[in-house]
């Protein structure tokens, strides 16, 4: 299998071989692919963020059975927006790691990779701070929820 660097002059002599330039491609696209969904499936958060919730405001505001008026509506409003928020930017990191992946293996871009494994590492900083508060979020309901249920 030849041996191809992307770029000659790396001075610490790291090389990529086409399997490994391969694997990188194919990764950057499956990535992009993800990524374009994920915006795709941000936009219908932010839809249906204003979609429920003028719903909800709608039907609290109808006669007979209330629903609390507006109150809802509007937490299902900032809940999905915040959540998409959220989403957005690992999805965004992926993105940026996706283009420049590719742009790096087509031009033998050095920065491009440093730049592309930057944006990986961001990715998956991100998701990682989120999994950790997730976590204490999840503790510490559990923990009201045993105080909760000693109490009553």
């Amino acid at each position: 299998m030849e041996n191809s660097t992307l770029d000659s002059n790396i001075s610490e002599g790291i090389s990529f071989t086409e399997n490994m330039r391969s694997y990188l491609v194919s990764s950057a696209k499956w990535a992009k692919f993800l990524a374009i969904l994920g915006f795709i499936y941000i936009g219908f958060m932010v839809i249906a963020a204003f979609s429920a919730g003028t719903l909800f405001s709608a039907l609290g505001s109808m006669g007979g059975r209330s629903m609390g008026g507006a109150l809802p509506g509007a937490a299902f409003t900032v809940t999905y927006l915040v959540v998409a928020v959220i989403y957005f930017f690992p999805i965004l990191y992926m993105y940026k790691f996706a283009t420049n992946a590719l742009s790096a293996t087509e031009g033998n871009d050095q920065y491009k990779i440093e730049e592309s494994l930057h944006n990986l590492k961001r990715m998956y900083q991100f998701m990682g701070i989120l999994t950790i508060i997730a976590i204490g979020v999840t503790i510490i309901a559990f923990l009201i929820a045993i105080v909760g249920a000693a109490v009553m």
